[in-house]
Order: C-alpha cells, then sequence, then structure tokens
C-alpha cells in the first residue's frame, strides 16, 4: 500500500468539515469515493479554477451529473497528483 493510500485511510477526522459537510461525512476518505471540486481543490492543492481548467484541457477526468455538477474520483486525484511528483536530486 503507497503511503498516500494509507493516509488516506487512515484518516480519522474530517478534514472537510469546515466545507460545509456535516462531521462524520468523510470520517474515512476512500479513494472511491466522488468529491465536489471545493474538496478536489484541497486534496491537489489546486483552486478551484485550475481544476476546472484541467479537466476541460482532458488532463483530469471528471464525473457530471448535472451541467453545473461535477465531482472528483478520489484515486484520480492522488494518481495525477503522484505522477507530477518530482523526486530531490542528490
Amino acid at each position: 500500500m503507497r503511503d498516500t493510500e494509507q493516509a488516506v485511510q487512515t484518516q480519522q477526522k474530517s478534514p472537510y468539515a469546515e466545507d460545509g459537510y456535516q462531521e462524520g461525512h468523510l470520517n474515512i476518505v476512500g479513494f472511491d469515493e466522488l468529491v465536489p471540486v471545493a474538496i478536489a481543490a484541497k486534496i491537489t492543492g489546486l483552486s478551484s479554477r485550475s481544476l476546472r481548467r484541467l479537466v476541460f484541457d482532458g488532463q483530469l477526468p471528471v464525473y457530471r451529473y448535472a451541467p453545473n455538477s461535477a465531482r472528483y474520483l478520489v484515486r484520480d486525484l492522488v494518481e495525477w497528483t503522484e505522477e507530477r511528483r518530482i523526486e530531490p536530486s542528490k
């Protein structure tokens, strides 16, 4: 199990409670959970506008249930972030 996957799965308290989610709603953020753009932005460290641009450019997958309702798969966000990781040089 990768460190990021373990860290996400062992999360005990919702880090997103201040975003309007009830406490306990995301006690464990699973890799297969769909999250709205505000939470996706926190996971990736990007702005919601940057995420929308990546989707528009075809660089990041998104699930749409309605024209203004985008959801992001946590697994996709973490994998996208890890692909861009740069190892420190020695």
